[in-house]
């Protein structure tokens, strides 16, 4: 049965097939869970592209702050327009609550009563639960006949994989890292035991990345398909080759976890032109790192056009970060500009040493200035339609295509499995 053309406004998958499995899923009663809806990211956005997919599911999340995606990108519009079903603790997030110190709103400061809220979420009348998951959205309760997929973007990193770097962050107030030290080490245990409980719970898991999908066999012992996260390469994607200029760019949110300072020291040490777009609360550090290097320039806040031309127009974009996945260094790929990034995370997925670009070992100034020096002999090797070519695997349009397909067969499995013995 073919799917009506005003359902499919948001759709960028033509595979015939494909459209006629999605006809079928959107007859079924479909929930997405995602822990925090509080700001536009890269797990945002894919919540985004599933109410493409499912665009009459039921939208769960602990906190929702709906003016952060009212004055972002109209494609929110999606998300804002419809009723999202909140947890019970959703003032702490919005109107008075708002003006309190941030220690005292913090959503990760309540990771205690995720379990509690998790459980609490109604999901007896859905056939199929979509959980997006890097708290604990995973362990949500579902009905034996509902099938759950946990579209993991990572086992939670402060409990896991980051925990000893969040327990002794340079960048933390004294005081606050003296009470963590006494407090949470003991509330994180009893929360990795209900995680490891929850992580149960779905019927098959989704990663984001291929480092995700060894986080989730280590973690929590279940296997994991790689779907990559999608990304808007169609906005951004070159046709030709352009003119490169002399200078590498990055941008980022301005906080310690993304290592800018590392790509400031080694451009500072080596001379070379470094563009940093984006704001934080790190910005006053880096410019002293920066000090008075005319080389270093720091855009602030920059508009989508304005990104695009940087991306464009940069010898290489710097990475430095250790991340679940990435989005913006593939989006210089689309740009047909090669990534220079820490070997570690999802970065190994789509940085490929020679081809879309080059690694670095240890997040240190010498490690990313040795990197630079090996990419500046070899930069001309790197054919601009060859990254963009390679981007588009990582399209939004790939991602609901596999999206479909995955859920659709799982979909079908799970009827068979339902049945009584004798009637297989």
């Amino acid at each position: 049965m073919p799917t009506r053309a005003k359902e499919l406004t948001n759709i960028t998958v033509t595979n015939k097939q494909t459209l006629e499995k999605l006809a079928k899923l959107r007859k079924l009663k479909v929930a997405i869970v995602h822990e925090i809806l509080l700001m536009p990211g890269g797990a945002e956005n894919v919540v985004l592209e599933l109410l493409k997919i499912f665009p009459h599911a039921d939208v769960f999340t602990v906190f929702y702050n709906k003016q952060a995606f009212e004055n972002a990108d109209p494609k929110w519009k999606l998300l804002t327009n419809r009723k999202i079903i909140t947890s019970k603790y959703n003032f702490l997030v919005n109107g008075i609550f708002k003006k309190l110190p941030d220690v005292l709103t913090n959503y990760r400061n309540f990771f205690f009563l995720w379990p509690k809220i998790m459980e609490s979420f109604d999901l007896t009348k859905y056939d199929i639960v979509i959980s997006s998951h890097y708290l604990g959205a995973h362990g949500v309760i579902t009905q034996e006949n509902t099938l759950h997929i946990s579209y993991t973007h990572t086992p939670a990193r402060y409990f896991y994989s980051h925990y000893h770097e969040y327990m002794n962050s340079p960048f933390m107030n004294q005081g606050i890292k003296k009470l963590k030290k006494l407090i949470f080490p003991s509330t994180a245990h009893k929360f990795r035991i209900w995680d490891l409980i929850a992580s149960h719970r779905p019927d098959y898991y989704i990663a984001n990345s291929t480092a995700v999908k060894n986080r989730i066999k280590k973690y929590y012992n279940r296997k994991a398909t790689v779907i990559y996260a999608p990304v808007d390469v169609s906005k951004i994607k070159i046709t030709k080759p352009v003119q490169k200029q002399d200078y590498y760019f990055t941008i980022t949110r301005l906080v310690p976890q993304k290592k800018v300072d590392i790509m400031i020291k080694a451009c500072k040490k080596l001379g070379k032109k470094l563009i940093v777009g984006g704001k934080g609360v790190d910005m006053p550090r880096l410019k002293a790192i920066a000090g008075n290097a005319k080389n270093i320039i720091f855009k602030g806040f920059v508009s989508d056009e304005e990104k695009i031309k940087l991306y464009r127009h940069a010898k290489a974009f710097l990475f430095a970060s250790y991340e679940d996945f990435g989005i913006v260094p593939i989006e210089a790929l689309a740009a047909g500009t090669p990534v220079i990034a820490f070997n570690k995370g999802g970065t190994k997925d789509y940085v490929i040493p020679g081809k879309t670009g080059i690694l670095f070992n240890e997040q240190t100034p010498e490690s990313l200035a040795n990197a630079i020096l090996k990419f500046e002999k070899q930069q001309n090797n790197f054919n601009q339609m060859e990254l963009v070519k390679f981007a588009e695997t990582f399209s939004e349009k790939n991602f609901q295509e596999n999206i479909i397909n995955f859920i659709y067969n799982k979909w079908i499995k799970k009827q068979k499995d339902l049945q009584p013995t004798s009637n297989k």
